[in-house]
């Protein structure tokens, strides 16, 4: 009976000393910022793109969905990112449409339900909204 406890002590000391013995990350990904900073004001009517930078390194592909976005989908629209894996830049169609005057565009990423962004140890980002207007 000593013995097990003593091995029990071992084992919790073991896990309060080295958490992530199995090689998994202990932090989800967070927005560092955003092009136009969020709550952008007077932005261009005729901008084609904005970028988001994370803390660490993501993979997969875009996990965003964006309201007045006008262009959004069509052809030449694009989802590139960075050499570092932390810069996602979303960019409107070769001839989108100018943003109305006073129209706010929403974009959320990571929306409920959708894991797609994610960092390089497979945390995914918690949903993150932000705007900007025109």
């Amino acid at each position: 009976m000593i013995r097990l406890a003593f091995l029990y002590r071992i084992c919790i000391a073991a896990s309060l000393v080295f958490p992530a013995l199995d090689g998994t990350a202990q932090t989800k990904p967070t927005v560092v910022s955003t092009n136009p900073a969020n709550g952008a004001k007077d932005v261009p009517a005729s901008i084609r793109s904005f970028s988001v930078t994370f803390s660490k390194p993501m993979v997969g592909g875009c996990g965003s969905s964006t309201s007045n976005w006008l262009g959004a989908g069509g052809p030449g629209s694009s989802c590139q990112w960075s050499a570092d894996g932390r810069t996602m830049t979303v960019t409107r169609g070769s001839e989108p449409q100018f943003l109305s005057s006073g129209s706010t565009i929403t974009v959320t990423l990571n929306p409920p339900g959708s894991q797609f962004l994610r960092d390089s140890e497979g945390n995914v980002l918690d949903t993150y909204v932000f705007s900007l207007a025109s």
